[in-house]
């Protein structure tokens, strides 16, 4: 069947299909770019509404899942150095293997790097040197002789009062003391002595005979206060002359150990007038156990 249109009709038609097709279409930049500023903190945003009328754009209709968009990143961008760090662990693991051997503080101090110190374990010190050694050293203690040695002597020696002759028949006043004029005419105090007027004297007495052993004996003995005062107690007994010239010293001297050098020494000292004498005998036994009492004191060299 053939339709006669009339030209008006023709017309008509041609300008409603005109105006149809005119129609923009949406802009898919523009509803991405708004898409994105609503959601400017996340990487990720829902699919657009109108992926399914714009499948040209690379959208897949049937998912229905989050697809990432390349918006800008606002979180902090890592610095080179951070990248260049990152990539060397990546690259060798091994700088972090737990099997790693570290060097601790002990390894150090047995390694001879540094010294177990306090006040500090961080004093660097040359390789293979040896740390310094404390050793604990007494302090000096008064000049002169101490009270066990002051004791053992009086107990040796006796009081007496007044002059009279000892055993080898000189003659002696307070505590064994020697008289060297008539009648002991040097002493300073009357007769007869007091216990105190003779202990004075005993002081001034061995006084000379501190400096006798203290000259004899070399300053690379060290001795304390009991060893000293022994040895004091000795030559107060046998003279100054005979100390110094005695085997005993120059054992000591020759760095023997000085308990061993009076044990054997000191017994020998004990005969007068060629005679073994009982009390030497005591004597001597006292002074080598007075000089094998241990004491923090020392007493040479000072």
């Amino acid at each position: 069947m053939i339709i006669s249109l009339s030209i008006p009709a023709v017309l008509l038609l041609l300008s409603n299909a005109l105006t149809v097709y005119a129609t923009p279409l949406p802009n898919p930049s523009v509803e991405l770019s708004s898409i994105a500023q609503e959601h400017r903190f996340s990487g990720t945003v829902s699919k657009p509404r109108f992926r399914r009328d714009f499948g040209e754009f690379g959208f897949d209709d049937d998912s229905s899942e989050e697809t990432s968009l390349n918006f800008p990143n606002t979180s902090p961008v890592p610095s080179l150095s951070d990248e260049t760090s990152t990539s060397e662990v990546d690259a060798d693991d091994s700088s972090f293997d737990d099997d790693t051997e570290t060097m601790t503080a002990a390894d150090l101090i047995a390694d001879g790097t540094i010294i177990d110190t306090p006040p500090s374990l961080d004093t660097p010190m040359a390789k293979g040197a040896q740390p310094p050694i404390a050793r604990a050293v007494g302090a000096c203690g008064p000049a002169g002789i101490n009270a066990a040695t002051v004791s053992l002597i009086k107990s040796f020696e006796g009081f007496v009062p007044s002059p009279a002759p000892d055993p080898i028949g000189l003659p002696t006043v307070g505590f064994g003391h020697l008289c060297k004029s008539k009648n002991c005419a040097e002493v300073p105090f009357p007769f007869p002595l007091s216990l105190t007027t003779a202990g004075q004297l005993l002081q001034a007495d061995v006084k000379p005979f501190v400096s006798c052993i203290k000259n004899a004996v070399s300053t690379k003995v060290v001795l304390n206060d009991n060893q000293l005062g022994a040895l004091v107690s000795w030559s107060f007994n046998i003279g100054c002359g005979a100390a110094q010239q005695s085997t005993l010293v120059s054992r000591l001297n020759a760095g023997e150990s000085p308990n061993t050098v009076a044990a054997q020494e000191l017994p020998r000292w004990n005969k007068a007038g060629g005679q073994v004498l009982e009390g030497l005998t005591r004597r001597r036994a006292a002074e080598v156990q007075l000089f094998q009492t241990a004491s923090t004191v020392k007493a040479h060299p000072c």
